[in-house]
């Protein structure tokens, strides 16, 4: 299955764009715009939906696969949420630790992984 058929399976089952945008708390215009299900939304879109994260986003719960563009990618997300958030951004050590704690850290959820990322720079600091 395609992105563009998951996100249409998502608008479906959640009652529509509008629907969704009011489940996940964000303009539905937002939605609209999405290439693919973004990582730190995969949670509440399974919660909303039923659908399961594997589905959603296989890339990430689906699969073991550590390839270096699957990594590449990763590491990308993480500096930019970090970037946002106005946190430091982890080294390459950690993003290749983190990578390999992928599923523990994706369900825990984006935003408490960020807080992990935190918490470890603190103790590499000291």
């Amino acid at each position: 299955m395609n992105n563009n058929e998951i996100l249409i399976q998502v608008v479906e089952k959640a009652g529509g764009w509008r629907a969704l945008g009011r489940g996940l708390k964000i303009n539905y215009q937002a939605i609209q715009s999405w290439k693919r299900i973004p990582a730190e939304r995969v949670i509440a879109i399974e919660q909303i939906t039923g659908i399961p994260r594997k589905r959603l986003r296989p890339d990430l719960y689906g699969s073991t696969d550590n390839s270096a563009t699957d990594l590449l990618a990763f590491s990308q997300a993480l500096e930019k949420k970090c970037h946002e958030l106005g946190c430091p951004c982890p080294d390459e050590e950690i993003i290749k630790w983190l990578w390999g704690q992928k599923a523990e850290f994706y369900s825990e959820g984006y935003q408490q992984g960020v807080a992990l990322v935190k918490k470890i720079k603190k103790i590499d600091e000291t």
